[in-house]
């Protein structure tokens, strides 16, 4: 009795893991078909999240401040100010997956050792050597 619940209790999880994954991909994919833009990267989010929270300050804190600044609610303008900002952080992602690849090519080429400063001006050489 004992192995059978066992195998019971196993394929329970894998099927609870299983529609929790299914899940979260037609989250995603919803949320992406909506025009939401999905950050992958914890710095990132970070940004974002900070940049969120203060156009929420300042949204929020705008009906006090009016009474000191002659301007019209700045709200419209901070979200597209975001939007703009998440399209940006988001093209981060292939940025680093480009400089992830370019390392990965040159892995073991060599490269040229830091100029060494001149010993009469004491400025770094303008065209240093490769080592033999």
């Amino acid at each position: 009795m004992g192995l059978w619940a066992g195998v019971a209790v196993a394929a329970a999880g894998l099927g609870v893991t299983a529609w929790q994954a299914l899940h979260r991909y037609t989250r995603v994919a919803q949320q992406w078909a909506e025009g939401h833009q999905v950050l992958t990267h914890y710095d990132d989010r970070a940004v974002v999240q900070d940049a969120a929270k203060n156009v929420r300050y300042t949204a929020t804190a705008w009906p006090q401040l009016r009474a000191h600044v002659d301007l019209d609610d700045p709200a419209a303008t901070l979200v597209g100010q975001l939007w703009d900002l998440t399209l940006l952080v988001s093209e981060r992602a292939a940025a680093r997956e480009l400089r992830k690849k370019l390392q990965f090519a040159g892995y073991g080429c060599r490269t040229a050792p830091p100029p060494q400063p001149n010993s009469r001006t004491g400025l770094p050489a303008l065209t240093p050597t490769l080592p033999d």
